[in-house]
């Protein structure tokens, strides 16, 4: 039988290649529908986060727009794997995923149109954390700061929600990205410490030129 990981793998493929079969993905999207419900409520380890965020990625990269239950369950189930003792914080969100992996998932939400809201805070809370503290989300998640492809596609996904759901209220730290950049310099992604809004235009300009997403057909 094929696992998760067969499943994950072979999306990313497609994905990079640029090749969209219809019927296999179609055929992963009940997959991970019957996958997610056949899962005892208290036992939520099946897919690891680089699998689920690989998957949305393939769809979003493709613009292969998948059925509305899949992005739920798949958004149900992250929220169930990432609940702590107080509901989903930095902590609990790190056990399953990387923040590369988050930050994956977020613009491949973006891309599809879909904010789930619960999925979007957790992956804020995951991100960019609640104290706007990237210290101390560098020693919660062992890595050294956010990617630069992470920080543009923050950006992106920033401007599409703030456009496709305002009622979310999604906002990146003040002084973002100064301090959360792997290598320390905020300025190296070309977006100024101020963040005004022309540099937000500008970052969201080249970001929509990678995919045809919902957004860009709603603005073009």
């Amino acid at each position: 039988a094929t696992n998760d990981a067969d499943i994950s793998n072979t999306c990313w493929a497609y994905a990079t290649l640029g090749l969209l079969h219809s019927g296999f993905f179609n055929n992963v999207e009940s997959q991970v529908i019957s996958r997610i419900g056949s899962v005892p409520s208290k036992s939520r380890q099946i897919f690891r986060g680089q699998e689920m965020a690989n998957i949305l990625w393939s769809f979003a990269t493709l613009n292969a727009q998948p059925q509305p239950a899949m992005v739920d369950a798949l958004a149900s189930y992250i929220a169930a794997g990432c609940r702590g003792k107080n509901g989903p914080d930095e902590h609990s969100v790190s056990r399953l995923f990387k923040r590369q992996e988050l930050a994956n998932i977020a613009w491949s939400c973006a891309v599809l149109g879909r904010y789930p809201k619960e999925l979007m805070n957790i992956l804020y809370t995951g991100i960019v954390g609640t104290r706007n503290d990237p210290q101390e989300m560098k020693q919660i998640f062992d890595d050294e700061g956010l990617q630069k492809s992470s920080i543009m596609t923050l950006y992106y996904v920033q401007v599409a929600a703030d456009v496709e759901a305002p009622q979310l209220k999604l906002k990146l730290p003040n002084g973002f990205p100064n301090g959360w950049c792997d290598d320390g310099e905020g300025h190296s992604v070309g977006i100024s410490s101020k963040g005004d809004e022309s540099d937000l235009a500008q970052v969201s300009s080249s970001m929509l030129t990678l995919t045809v997403s919902k957004l860009q057909r709603d603005v073009s």
